[in-house]
């Protein structure tokens, strides 16, 4: 409950992050010009707080190639730290499309436009999923080594847990048991 509370209180300071015209000045990141749903854009939540909270980089992604969508611009959001921006730089060397971006080396006022324009968010329970659902994006949690009371303040987050699974929690260890395929059923509900 602690860290819901403190993503939840920092939605009114994203809010006005999100009203601040200067910021597309001070990145390369081409903003939505307002704040309307882009059908098109997913933020994919690659960062986590530690390691067993982790999806393998290997089912990033797969997942890319299996939403299949040549319309479909993805953001890899993630922490400025060596880790995350080695995960980030893996998924686009070895995908090679131009439609994967990085978004690892902002600051979240750089980031919060683009999750509020964003049509889905995809990824790790992460300080991004809270923003995400917290702004009213849908947003897939992966959950194999997180209490999924984590997910159940809002409805906008539609929690997965491995197969054969009926809760999980911390020291579950499961990450790499949640399948690609779980996750590609889900996201073709909201593309």
């Amino acid at each position: 409950k602690k860290n819901v509370d403190i993503y939840l209180n920092a939605l009114e300071q994203n809010k006005r992050w999100l009203e601040d015209s200067n910021l597309s000045s001070q990145t390369n990141i081409a903003y939505p010009q307002n704040n309307s749903k882009n059908n098109n854009q997913i933020i994919i939540g690659i960062g986590s707080s530690g390691p067993t909270k982790k999806w393998p980089t290997e089912n990033y992604i797969e997942l890319i190639k299996g939403i299949n969508n040549k319309n479909i611009k993805f953001y890899l959001a993630g922490g400025n730290n060596e880790i995350e921006n080695q995960i980030a730089n893996k998924i686009i060397n070895e995908l090679k499309d131009n439609r994967i971006e990085s978004l690892c080396s902002l600051s979240i006022e750089e980031i919060m436009p683009i999750i509020n324009s964003s049509k889905l968010y995809i990824g790790n329970d992460t300080g991004f999923m809270h923003l995400s659902a917290g702004l009213n994006i849908p947003a897939i949690g992966l959950f194999g080594d997180t209490p999924l009371s984590y997910a159940n303040y809002t409805k906008n987050i539609i929690p997965i847990i491995p197969k054969n699974f009926k809760t999980v929690g911390h020291n579950s260890m499961a990450m790499n048991q949640i399948t690609i395929d779980q996750v590609l059923n889900e996201v073709r509900k909201f593309i």
